[in-house]
């Protein structure tokens, strides 16, 4: 069983005035793999670049787990390949407001994955669009931390 962790950071420089109105605010991305040496790896993941995000928008979080080798690779996954965590500048959890949390985890897909190509998947048929899903309130500096479990 593999897991793998990435970190990047969210910008969210607009305000958001009296009236709700909110302007874009982009995306950094700050680092992925945590420096790993993507020749020494089998898997890199990385987050979709996130851009144009709005405060009290929702919008989605989308990972991709690429294989770095020079041969296929076969992978076993669920629901919960990709899951993802925001975090503030100080690195505490932000908790997103979810009436209900579903997820079938123990779907059991496959897939391989030819060389240098890379493979998404959220489960959006099988879990709650709140575990992608993320509504910022405030304007500021926040990390995703993906982690992809096969």
């Amino acid at each position: 069983m593999y897991i793998i962790i990435l970190t990047v950071s969210l910008i969210l420089a607009s305000c958001s005035n009296s009236s709700g109105n909110s302007s874009g605010v982009a995306a950094e991305k700050i680092t992925d793999s945590h420096g790993v040496d993507t020749n020494q790896n089998p898997f890199t993941i990385r987050i979709d670049v996130l851009s144009e995000i709005k405060v009290n928008q929702p919008f989605n979080v989308v990972g991709t787990l690429k294989n770095n080798t020079n041969a296929p690779i076969r992978i076993s996954y669920g629901a919960n390949l990709f899951t993802y965590q925001i975090m503030d500048q100080e690195g505490k959890p932000i908790e997103q407001d979810a009436e209900i949390l579903l997820a079938v985890n123990d779907i059991g897909f496959e897939t391989e994955l030819e060389p240098g190509t890379a493979f998404r998947y959220n489960g959006e048929d099988h879990r709650s669009k709140a575990y992608y899903e993320f509504t910022m309130s405030e304007p500021g500096t926040y990390r995703v931390r993906a982690t992809a479990t096969f």
